[in-house]
């Protein structure tokens, strides 16, 4: 989950005088500006930008206002779908993390960790399974190493979002994910399907790079530049930045390289929150 620090544009001060409709959209364009086109919670890239949650209240207001800002966060129709407990309090936010409030990845002790494991894809009508076949999917899973109180966080987030589908179709003792026949044709939570997408298209680009490093051309550290920008925009149109920072690390130990991909100013992922290099490491 991408640490992000949210900044308000200068224009957003100017709203009292604007229309509540209007004051609404500027609302709107301000976090897409401030955070990027993602959701903040399973990093998706998002199709419609008007979906953002209102972590506090119970109801989601037809108007938004600047005094809402500091409880604002985007967040796609899966995860908004998935929501566990749809109504939210001090009490119950303060027993998750927050993408805005706390250091939610890091490349040392990150409260979420994300796994490609191997499974056993059921696919069921009435409980019944009418297909079965071996599949990898990456999972996010809360860290125990991070400490007690932040896995507890890291574990009630993933709970309330369901960031690896609904809850009860996957059996982790007997590795199986059994999801019903309707969801399959429908394809109503895409999260997993795009984040494993976006691991398979990390490891393929450094295996280019890679290959890359084998050539004797003097113009190799020219081609190096160029294959690193190109992975930097395939990584920012697939989203999942958290894939991709797990990825190029785990199978590179390249600090330097996941920079260049994933705090480039060629392709930013805007609104990344790396203060004091918590993110990256100091």
């Amino acid at each position: 989950m991408r640490p992000v620090k949210k900044i308000q544009p200068d224009y957003l001060h100017t709203l009292g005088a604007t229309s509540a409709a209007k004051q609404t959209t500027d609302i709107h364009h301000a976090l897409i500006e401030s955070l990027g086109n993602y959701c903040s919670y399973c990093e998706m890239p998002l199709s419609d930008y008007q979906v953002e949650h209102l972590r506090y209240l119970a109801a989601w207001p037809e108007v938004l206002t600047l005094q809402e800002w500091d409880d604002l966060l985007l967040i796609c129709n899966d995860c908004r779908n998935h929501i566990r407990v749809p109504a939210l309090n001090k009490e119950s936010a303060a027993a998750m993390l927050w993408p805005d409030r706390d250091i939610t990845f890091s490349l040392v002790n990150s409260p979420f960790l994300y796994e490609l494991r191997k499974v056993q894809y059921i696919v069921e009508e009435d409980g019944q399974a009418i297909s079965s076949e071996p599949r990898e999917l990456v999972f996010v899973v809360a860290n125990k190493q991070a400490g007690e109180k932040v896995y507890e966080k890291a574990v009630n987030t993933i709970t309330h979002f369901q960031l690896n589908m609904r809850l009860e179709y996957y059996n982790e003792a007997a590795g199986e994910l059994r999801v019903p026949l309707q969801e399959e044709r429908e394809r109503a939570d895409n999260r997993m399907f795009k984040r494993t997408r976006a691991w398979r298209e990390a490891e393929e680009a450094l295996q280019r790079l890679k290959a890359l490093d084998n050539l004797q051309e003097e113009n190799k550290a020219e081609l190096r530049e160029m294959l690193i920008k190109q992975i930097a925009m395939t990584a920012w149109y697939s989203g999942n930045w958290s894939v991709w920072m797990t990825v190029l690390y785990q199978q590179s130990r390249d600090v330097e390289l996941v920079k260049a991909v994933l705090d480039s100013g060629e392709h930013p992922f805007t609104g990344l929150n790396n203060e004091g290099q918590a993110v990256f490491g100091r």
